[in-house]
């Protein structure tokens, strides 16, 4: 997923344990478009796909990990292919989506017993999901420059605010 998501966690338990989590979720009921320089609704959305949480493979730690440093979810895949057998998180190309996180007091991943639970978002990260690129002054550069989409992305980064950039399955 491009660009990562990076997290910081206060007030936590020290010595609790605790598993981080993400998932993805609709913003809207809308289908995109990329038209005069903007990304426009054109459309009603797609049916929901089935939701998949990605639970960060440092959980379950103690509360003095996750509040010591930035938790980072730079292994979080995302797939258009709603036939995926690996996990990945499977969206809707050209759908407009929110990244949710959240922390649960539990010293298991497959406790029966979690405590309490704790989910975020923020309104920088609303992101369009696209399988090729949207532009045409982004296209025509890209096999030149750089053989991936998400390297292409990493330098284009620098020139992008957060809100007109798009995450690449």
């Amino acid at each position: 997923m491009f660009p990562q998501c990076k997290v910081s966690i206060s007030g936590l338990d020290p010595g609790s344990k605790y598993l981080v989590l993400m998932d993805v979720v609709p913003v809207d009921s809308s289908r995109y478009r990329w038209q005069s320089d903007r990304w426009d609704a054109v459309g009603k959305a797609e049916p929901r796909l089935p939701d998949r949480i990605y639970i960060h493979p440092d959980s379950p730690a103690s509360g003095s990990h996750w509040m010591g440093r930035s938790v980072s979810f730079h292994r979080v895949k995302l797939t258009n292919n709603t036939l995926d057998s690996q996990g990945h998180i499977i969206l809707h190309s050209l759908h407009r989506y929110q990244p949710r996180f959240h922390v649960v007091q539990a010293s298991d991943v497959y406790s029966r017993r979690w405590g309490g639970c704790s989910s975020f978002s923020f309104p920088e990260t609303p992101f369009i999901t696209v399988t090729a690129y949207q532009n045409e002054r982004v296209s025509p550069s890209r096999p030149v420059t750089m053989h991936y989409p998400f390297s292409f992305c990493t330098y284009l980064s620098m020139l992008l605010t957060l809100s007109h950039c798009c995450f690449l399955f």
